[in-house]
């Protein structure tokens, strides 16, 4: 049938917990998230594999025009996994 999501898409959406944003909450190690490494820095952050691209040139943007993005003690945002 055109326009209905496949099996496997519909049981994420109904087994897997959503974050505030929708997104379907990744356990660590899965697959679909990716670190990435922010250009024009050494800072890793790790996200879903499909946003990366957008979250490295956001966080490079805002790296070069805004602030240093710093390495320490901090939550990236990117990629937390919590028990809500």
């Amino acid at each position: 049938m055109v326009g209905r999501p496949n099996d496997n898409r519909r049981r994420e959406r109904i087994t897997m917990p959503n974050s505030l944003n929708g997104w379907p909450v990744l356990p660590p190690g899965d697959r679909r998230l990716k670190t990435i490494t922010v250009p024009g820095t050494t800072v890793r952050l790790t996200v879903r594999d499909v946003c990366a691209p957008v979250f490295a040139a956001l966080a490079s943007d805002y790296n070069r025009l805004v602030e240093p993005i710093a390495l320490g003690d901090h939550d990236d945002a990117g990629y937390t996994y919590r028990q809500a």
